[in-house]
């Protein structure tokens, strides 16, 4: 599971100004742990 990477990038957030390269990551990285927990669930 890379649950961590979730929190680093919330703190590069609060840091440094996202480029869309990290805004693309972030969104996707989201959007797979979404899905994770609905599949835990499921």
């Amino acid at each position: 599971m890379h649950l961590w990477v979730w929190p680093n990038m919330m703190s590069k957030k609060a840091s440094v100004s996202f480029n869309s390269d990290d805004t693309l990551a972030f969104i996707m990285h989201t959007c797979v742990l979404h899905w994770l927990m609905k599949e835990a669930r499921a």
